[in-house]
């Protein structure tokens, strides 16, 4: 593992990378949610694709969440595949945010992002650039990643350096992230467009899924990309 790597993972749980449910029900989900998710699952063009998923509104935790179950089959499946994979299900801390994060918020998307990044990492150094100028590019990605420090003052800095390393991967890669909506707030939205942006155009299978609406995913996802269900 480079050091890199290392530099992320106080900043993040590694626990919300991969949720599994043992009484998941496939057949519990709503056939249009079903049938859009595995469609996007099951695409073999080369053409970047995003849906994003939102089911009825809802405050359970994690085991009771039906959209968050959702997404935790996604996984699973994509898993099953050769195809690289990063996730993430976001969440609120009931504890107080690290000095340097103003809110719960900024930290859940600090964490988010960490996590995205470490993984890209991961995925990179499995297949790492054979050529000099790939080394070398690489190099200085895990050089500015060294000066992140989880907080909000190297946010952007952390978005920049995710930009990058999507790029030094490649886009055929697969990209599930559950409960983006819970990170929403006035000192987040910005960033949270800005981590939207680079993942559509980055990511072959890009899908969201929320138990509540978004402003952000609202305003950088295209209609024809949402499906929403209002009850069970």
């Amino acid at each position: 593992m480079s050091n890199a790597m290392k530099t992320l993972e106080g900043f993040f749980d590694g626990q919300r990378i991969r949720l599994s449910f043992e009484r998941y029900r496939y057949a519990s989900i709503p056939f249009p949610l079903a049938r859009r998710g595995k469609a996007l699952m099951k695409r073999i063009d080369d053409e970047l694709a995003s849906l994003w998923l939102q089911w009825i509104p809802s405050l359970a935790e994690d085991p009771q969440n039906n959209v968050s179950i959702l997404a935790a089959e996604h996984v699973e499946m994509a898993h099953g595949t050769s195809i690289p994979l990063i996730s993430y299900f976001c969440s609120i801390s009931s504890q107080d945010p690290r000095e340097g994060n103003p809110s719960k918020e900024v930290e859940g998307v600090v964490s988010l992002v960490y996590a995205l990044l470490h993984q890209t990492l991961g995925e990179i150094h499995v297949l790492p650039p054979q050529d000099a100028a790939g080394q070398s590019r690489l190099n200085a990605l895990e050089q500015r990643i060294s000066g992140l420090d989880g907080t909000a003052r190297t946010l952007n800095e952390a978005l920049s350096a995710f930009s990058e390393s999507t790029q030094i991967l490649g886009p055929y890669y697969i990209c599930i992230i559950d409960g983006l909506h819970l990170l929403e707030g006035p000192g987040t939205y910005d960033q949270l467009c800005e981590l939207v942006r680079i993942l559509r155009k980055s990511v072959w299978k890009l899908l969201f899924t929320t138990s509540a609406g978004s402003g952000v995913l609202s305003q950088e996802m295209d209609r024809e990309d949402y499906v929403k269900v209002d009850e069970e």
